[in-house]
């Protein structure tokens, strides 16, 4: 009975020992946190409101309500964007398309003249069970643009469909400002459209400028063309080798599953809620019953939580740099976290993200960015000379500050360029790291495999379909 009795006591004192130890070093990285200015509770997301008349978002919601598919109309916006090459083939249908939403895309143009974006979202615990206001329609909105932007390419206004594309990099961005994983994958996938639009659009910018104007300005008909359509190219350049946006999009939404996860051992070790529960989604419960019962697994969720914290610290550093294996050539652990790793670490086998797949996807579009930088640079370039440069090193600095590099790459090479051969393309070596020369495999859809052989640009828009 005294073994017993000191057996215990020894326990509790190690219960106690290794809780005091735990919660300080807990506290520490979170007051590390707060110091640097970093958003680490619920409330640490908000942001100051606006006022209507300078909040984009505003405009932005009101330009999705306006959108609409005219009566007799066939085709619709999705379609058009999925299949830039059939545009000339349906050209009054997609007329009829863009002038039925121009009020929508007056909208948008409007709403990128406010100095402002506040979505309004306040994040409150039990963060799990946030919902966002919803996204579909931002995807939509976007494919609208890049329809319009591809009528106005095959109708000769190159300046109209480059600022168009814009529009849909500000939605892009817009969302981005959305502090969750989510909404940041659905920015890529905007911005993903809008890469595909220049790709389509972009041989044939300035082809007829010239020519176009002068009609134009005879005949008084058509859509209003810019004086310059050169600048406009060069602001759309300008944007997209601008990353910092980027950066902190992605920094912002692994902060936010940073806090997530704190917020949920929070109310697991308050006896709020179950871990299953949690798991769930189901709304908390404070319970006495159930905060006794986790009071001596307290010590571990805090001990999962800190590592949890660093595990995400170690993502962000190595996003900002926008290399897939980075500079040491490792990335972070892959989750989830399986077999024994599950005992010491259970909220943790239960919410932790896996972000390779999330990372990804940003890395892919960051790519064709740069490539679709390049595109246009290469295609000023082409009406400057008359044909396209030999190497992209003649590019710098007039047409791009650098030539970029493939984030894809181990070793910090640039993307490779080949104007010469079956097709004329720029590629990055893709997600294997291997250089196969640009080639690439199509699936029984006819369509690029993208995560196969390398990652194409075809630089005369002429992308397999």
């Amino acid at each position: 009975a005294a073994a017993s009795a000191l057996f215990l006591v020894a326990l509790l004192t190690l219960r106690l020992w290794w809780g005091a130890v735990a919660h300080r070093r807990l506290q520490e990285a979170i007051e590390a946190c707060q110091a640097r200015g970093e958003p680490i509770y619920p409330e640490d997301f908000d942001t100051p409101p606006v006022p209507d008349e300078l909040n984009a978002v505003v405009l932005l919601q009101q330009a999705e309500t306006f959108v609409t598919q005219p009566v007799g109309v066939t085709i619709d916006a999705s379609t058009i964007a999925n299949y830039p090459w059939s545009v000339g083939e349906r050209l009054e249908a997609v007329r009829a398309l863009v002038e039925a939403n121009r009020q929508a895309l007056d909208l948008v143009r409007e709403a990128r003249g406010r100095p402002e974006i506040d979505w309004g979202i306040q994040m409150r615990s039990p963060m799990v069970n946030f919902v966002l206001p919803s996204l579909t329609g931002h995807r939509m909105f976007v494919k609208l643009l890049c329809a319009t932007a591809l009528y106005q390419a095959e109708v000769g206004d190159p300046a109209g469909a480059i600022d168009t594309i814009r529009d849909g990099l500000f939605v892009a961005d817009a969302v981005r400002l959305q502090p969750t994983l989510i909404s940041n994958i659905v920015a890529v996938a905007i911005d993903d459209l809008c890469m595909a639009t220049i790709e389509a659009v972009a041989p044939n910018l300035l082809a007829n400028a010239s020519e176009t104007v002068a009609k134009q300005r005879i005949s008084g008909e058509g859509p209003p063309l810019s004086e310059n359509p050169r600048s406009e190219i060069g602001a759309l350049v300008d944007h997209l080798v601008a990353e910092d946006t980027l950066r902190r999009s992605m920094d912002l939404a692994i902060r936010s599953e940073r806090a997530t996860f704190l917020d949920g051992v929070i109310l697991v070790r308050s006896g709020q809620v179950s871990l299953a529960a949690l798991q769930m989604g189901m709304p908390a419960r404070a319970s006495v019953v159930r905060r006794v019962a986790v009071w001596p697994l307290n010590p571990l969720l805090e001990t999962d939580a800190l590592a949890m914290m660093r595990w995400a610290g170690q993502w962000r550093d190595h996003a900002r740099e926008f290399r897939w294996r980075g500079s040491d050539t490792k990335r972070p652990p892959e989750n989830p976290i399986r077999g024994m790793a599950a005992l010491t670490r259970p909220m943790s086998a239960v919410l932790l993200p896996s972000l390779h797949r999330y990372y990804y996807l940003n890395l892919r579009v960051v790519t064709r960015r740069r490539m679709a930088a390049t595109a246009l640079a290469i295609r000023l370039y082409e009406l400057d000379h008359g044909a396209r440069p030999e190497a992209l090193r003649e590019l710098v600095p007039k047409y791009l500050p650098s030539i970029p590099v493939d984030p894809f790459e181990e070793n910090g090479a640039t993307i490779t360029y080949r104007p010469m051969g079956e097709r004329a393309i720029l590629y990055s070596v893709g997600e294997d790291g291997v250089d196969d020369g640009g080639a690439f495999r199509l699936d029984p859809r006819r369509r690029i495999e993208r995560e196969k052989l390398d990652m194409p640009y075809f630089l005369d828009g002429e992308r397999p379909h």
